[in-house]
């Protein structure tokens, strides 16, 4: 299999649609992406509290600040399960905490 199969991109970008919720975006990757062989992505509230921002799931994205933004587009990257991870300017709007925080 490629390994374009097995990679997660995130760009500067956060390819999150602004009018639907945190959980709703969350949900469309997971379906959109799937899991690659051999893992399992987390649900959306355990990505949401992977990277600090549970309690914000419910919200439009386009409500979000820049570093909520790209907590949750990192929390994407969760739900469905990559083993390679491409990042560009991945710390871009995060705060010296968020850029510590890497769990699920």
């Amino acid at each position: 299999m490629p390994l374009s199969f097995a990679a997660h991109y995130l760009a500067h970008q956060n390819a999150m649609k602004p009018e639907m919720s945190a959980r709703e975006n969350l949900a469309f990757w997971k379906r959109m992406m799937g899991d690659f062989e051999g893992g399992a992505g987390c649900d959306a509230d355990d990505a949401a509290e992977a990277v600090g921002l549970e309690g914000v799931l419910d919200l439009p994205f386009g409500y979000l600040s820049a570093g909520q933004k790209r907590r949750i587009a990192f929390a994407r990257l969760l739900v469905a399960y990559r083993p390679v991870w491409l990042l560009d300017e991945p710390t871009a709007a995060l705060d010296s905490l968020a850029r510590r925080r890497s769990r699920c």
